[in-house]
């Protein structure tokens, strides 16, 4: 039964590393499930631990011995640390007395690889250099090389000299190089020392592509599938805020296959823990435990310096909890304070209002009735102004009809040639017409007396309208259908028929004063608001 489910366990666990596309609450479900089944895990791997060892006890030969040791390695490199380095000293104590160069050379560079996880990054540098790659074979080598790299970026992470970290920088990177430049054999452990070295390079967008290609592929171990998620997560913080997401998912989908393999090597769920802190995902309370979680992991694994930067997270988090505390409780005193004030400000204002009331609705009303006869005036003044236009303009067309009338009679006599003289002299219409205009502009200038400079305010600077206070006619035509069009005439065959246009002079007059304006759109309504 319980390999059955272990077995299933696995098999959801390369689903997630595979790259399956689940919705983020249902990683957070899947997450919170292996957090609950930590024991469980924990106890499959102990058990699978407890047989090697048993398996190592009964072994006959040293060569049996030493893969168990180096399979005991392998186990407890991602759940322990001392137990990691002690079969890994058990491995070069079995091969020394094998006498075999090469696994000698593989137990050292094994228990160099170990010892950075404690911190030890010097010991592992004098093993490294106790090593010459050249007489190595090739698989050796390239095991050299990939444990050098990893050695000098874990030093760089204990140096807060610039000048240090730059130069193990530049040697991890020299030794990527010298792996990548030997003849290619697993196509996995290639393509994750050139992810590496993308990521040293900060070449990010490289970084990311190279590990989603070790992703695709089948030969992928669910172990190795958790760390390519964890380094991808890494990756995408490098890139900024607007990968907070993706990364955040990398990370808990990391974080889910750690836990249902037991590995607690990795820093996936610290990292979830702290993408959570201060953001608005709803799972953000879940951050404390998750980080808690992590906290347990680094006492587990046993390294001391993830366990430092954990524990300073830790802490870090309850600060920020004992700050949002303190915060909320100097919100709520404001609060308390501003409410009370504004309870007795209100208060005060009703007091006044009620004191008040009758007197101000005694002046609305006055004020109403004010407004009212104002404007009855006003429009009594319009309908006047128009009633007086409108009989001269029936008046002149009257005259110039009689006129036509009179002298087509008179046309049939030349004797009469007199009469027609004396009946064209008496119907001057065109002096009707200007005495019009000019009791036309005194109306306007009387109902609005700065009217014409109302609409200059209206106009651009060198488009300003200039006229004679002094003059009969003050206005001009464009004026005069600016006034026409205050008066509320805005019917061009209207306006046309009373300066004796055409339909289409009034179009151009009425376009040439728009392009005048400063705000065209609004033209006409600002100029039916001058007063």
């Amino acid at each position: 039964m319980k390999q059955t489910i272990i077995l299933t366990l696995c098999l959801l666990g390369c689903c997630v590393a595979s790259g399956e596309s689940l919705a983020p609450d249902s990683l957070f479900i899947r997450l919170d499930a292996s957090i609950a089944n930590r024991s469980f895990y924990i106890e499959q791997k102990n058990d699978t631990l407890i047989e090697l060892k048993n398996r190592l006890l009964n072994a006959a030969s040293l060569e049996q011995k030493y893969e168990l040791s180096k399979e005991l390695v392998s186990q407890y490199s991602n759940y322990e640390n001392a137990p990691t380095l002690y079969y890994a000293d058990q491995c070069l104590e079995i091969a020394r007395q094998l006498g075999d160069r090469n696994l000698i050379t593989e137990s050292l560079l094994r228990r160099a690889n170990y010892l950075r996880f404690s911190g030890l990054t010097h010991e592992s540098l004098s093993i490294l250099e106790s090593i010459d790659p050249d007489k190595l074979p090739v698989e050796l080598r390239k095991t050299y090389y990939k444990v050098y790299m990893h050695v000098c970026h874990s030093y760089t992470k204990l140096q807060n000299d610039s000048h240090y970290r730059d130069k193990y920088i530049e040697l991890a990177l020299r030794n990527a190089d010298s792996y990548l430049a030997l003849e290619r054999g697993d196509e996995s452990e290639y393509l994750s020392v050139q992810a590496y070295k993308f990521y040293l390079e900060k070449n990010y967008q490289q970084a990311i592509n190279t590990i989603k290609t070790l992703q695709k592929r089948d030969d992928v171990k669910p172990y190795l599938s958790a760390e390519y998620l964890y380094y991808l997560g890494l990756v995408y913080l490098e890139l900024g805020d607007n990968y907070k997401r993706v990364s955040l998912e990398a990370f808990t989908r990391s974080a889910i296959i750690s836990n249902e393999l037991a590995m607690t090597n990795l820093l996936s769920l610290l990292y979830v823990g702290r993408l959570l802190i201060n953001s608005d995902n709803p799972y953000a309370h879940m951050a404390d435990e998750y980080i808690n979680v992590a906290v347990e992991d680094a006492v587990i694994f046993g390294d001391s310096y993830r366990a430092d930067l954990i524990k300073s997270t830790y802490y870090y988090t309850l600060q920020i909890n004992l700050e949002r505390a303190e915060a909320r409780k100097k919100t709520l005193e404001i609060v308390a304070v501003v409410v009370s004030i504004f309870l007795v400000t209100l208060g005060f204002c009703l007091f006044l209002l009620l004191r008040s009331n009758k007197e101000n609705k005694n002046n609305r009303k006055k004020l109403s009735v004010t407004n009212a006869r104002l404007q009855d005036s006003a429009l009594r003044m319009e309908a006047y102004l128009k009633l007086f236009i409108n009989r001269n303009l029936v008046q002149i067309e009257k005259a110039e009809k009689y006129k036509k009338q009179l002298l087509k009679m008179l046309n049939g006599s030349t004797s009469c040639e007199k009469i027609k003289q004396d009946i064209s002299s008496m119907f001057d219409m065109n002096e009707d017409y200007n005495s019009l205009l000019a009791d036309f502009d005194k109306s306007i200038t009387d109902l609005f007396p700065h009217f014409a400079d109302e609409v200059n305010k209206l106009l651009k600077p060198d488009q300003l309208y200039t006229y004679d206070q002094n003059s009969a006619n003050k206005l001009n035509t464009e004026l005069r259908i600016l006034a026409l069009v205050r008066l509320g005439v805005a019917d061009n065959k209207q306006i046309a028929s009373f300066f004796r246009i055409t339909l289409q002079s009034v179009y151009n007059y009425r376009s040439k004063a728009r392009g005048r304006a400063v705000n065209e759109d609004t033209f006409d309504d600002d100029i039916m608001k001058i007063l």
